[in-house]
């Protein structure tokens, strides 16, 4: 085969290449809790003979999550979205109650959510110097997730460094904490 010949083959085979990328693209990754409003749920209920909670978001996924990652147990007799729709509400035969936020639900059924939630460094300083602030002003974590016009499950988890927030979260919080938002993103 001469050199021209090669050329032209090599030529032609990169060309099929680049038309088999072009048509057969990647398919891309919606990740619809990074959407505004992704988070929020639709609809949340207990499946009793799975012990399981079942968990709509807004967006249109579903997911399923034991009882036993809330690390409770017992016979839950209510389950109902929180005012905000981005927390769950959970009231137990016996009188107990316990919530867990959206993001909860993803960190445990979404692997894809998790290896984000594992690869962020600088929500654990901001959850921690967050907390240490609180502590420091003598206040309770209910009276700043109030005041940030937050619900109380996802700022718990906002404090435990489990949760990635938005700015506009963090500008409410540290106004809740009257200290500038910079304050929040130095260790205490």
């Amino acid at each position: 085969m001469s050199s021209t010949a090669a050329w032209l083959r090599d030529i032609t085979d990169e060309f099929e290449r680049e038309l088999r990328v072009i048509a057969n693209p990647e398919p891309k990754v919606d990740h619809f809790w990074e959407r505004p409003g992704g988070l929020e749920l639709e609809l949340a209920y207990f499946d009793p003979v799975r012990r399981e909670f079942v968990v709509s978001f807004k967006a249109g996924m579903r997911y399923r999550m034991p009882l036993g990652r809330l690390h409770e147990s017992g016979a839950v007799v209510v389950v109902e979205l929180d005012e905000y729709r981005y927390g769950v509400l959970v009231i137990f035969s016996d009188g107990r109650a316990t919530s867990f936020a959206s993001d909860l639900v993803l960190y445990e059924c979404e692997p894809e959510y998790r290896a984000g939630v594992k690869t962020t460094q600088v929500k654990h300083t901001v959850g921690a110097t967050i907390r240490a602030l609180r502590l420091a002003a003598g206040r309770s974590a209910a009276e700043i997730a109030v005041a940030a016009g937050m619900a109380a499950p996802n700022y718990a988890r906002l404090e435990a460094s489990r949760h990635r927030p938005r700015v506009d979260t963090l500008v409410r919080i540290a106004e809740a904490l009257r200290v500038p938002l910079a304050r929040l993103f130095h260790a205490t």
